[in-house]
């Protein structure tokens, strides 16, 4: 019983030569280290966690009637920040690009 320890080492050594010399070992190693970083990982969120809003020319025109001209005053974006408030917005980014 204590030897067999001993008995099984060279059969691992050629098991382990002959991985290392097709390339089997590299390839391997790569999805053994591949299930680990997986396991680590955190699960993704269940929602989308970010949303991009992109107006363009004809969405303004759209938008005329029921939010006045462009540019709009501050009054339209305390509003839209009041609803994506209550909307359960974390964190809102207005970039507004003038040509």
């Amino acid at each position: 019983m204590k030897r067999w320890p001993w008995l099984a080492l060279p059969g691992a050594l050629l098991l382990w030569a002959l991985l290392a010399l097709t390339g089997a070992q590299a390839r391997i190693d790569r999805a053994i280290g591949d299930l680990l970083l997986r396991a680590a990982a955190p699960a993704p969120p269940a929602v989308a966690s970010s949303v991009i809003v992109d107006i363009d020319d004809a969405s303004l025109r759209a938008l005329r009637q029921p939010l006045g001209e462009w540019p709009y005053s501050r009054d339209v974006y305390a509003l839209m920040l009041d609803y994506l408030g209550r909307a359960g917005a974390r964190l809102v980014v207005v970039d507004i690009v003038l040509a």
